[in-house]
C-alpha cells in the first residue's frame, strides 16, 4: 500500500519541517507548501488526501485554501491548526488550536483522519 500523501501549509520553515517530520514518521508522505501560492499550485498538479493548515497561514488564506479544495469537488480533507478554523466560513473538516500543543493535534488527527495506521507508536 501507499503512502496517503499530505500537502502541509506554514509560512514558517521550522514549523513546517517539524510538522511534516511527524507525519512521515507516521508512514505518510508529505508534500510542503510555504505559502497559499505554492498551495496552489500543488493542488493543481497533485492530489492529496489531506491538507493542513498551520495557524501562521493567514485565516483569509486558510480560508480561501480550504474553500477551493470544496469547491473543486477533491476529496482532500482540511485540517486547521488554529482555534479560529472551525467556523462554517472555514471550510475545514476539522480544527484544533495548536496552542494545546502536538499530542492533542495528534489525537483530532487521529480521530478526525483515519486514513493512515499509525507507525509512529
Amino acid at each position: 500500500m501507499f503512502p496517503r500523501q499530505i500537502l502541509c501549509v506554514s509560512s514558517y520553515p521550522a514549523l513546517l519541517q517539524t510538522r511534516s517530520l511527524l507525519f512521515e514518521r507516521a508512514g505518510y508522505s508529505v508534500v510542503k507548501a510555504e505559502n497559499k501560492q505554492e498551495a496552489e499550485w500543488m493542488l493543481s498538479r497533485h492530489a492529496f488526501d489531506a491538507i493542513v493548515l498551520e495557524h501562521c497561514v493567514p485565516m483569509s488564506e486558510r480560508h480561501a485554501l480550504a474553500a477551493m479544495i470544496k469547491k473543486a469537488g477533491f476529496h482532500t480533507r482540511v485540517l486547521v491548526l488554529h482555534a479560529s478554523g472551525n467556523g462554517p466560513e472555514s471550510h475545514a473538516d476539522a480544527s484544533v488550536d495548536s496552542r494545546n500543543g502536538q499530542e492533542r493535534s495528534w489525537r483530532c488527527w487521529k480521530k478526525c483522519f483515519p486514513i493512515q495506521e499509525d507507525k509512529s507508536t
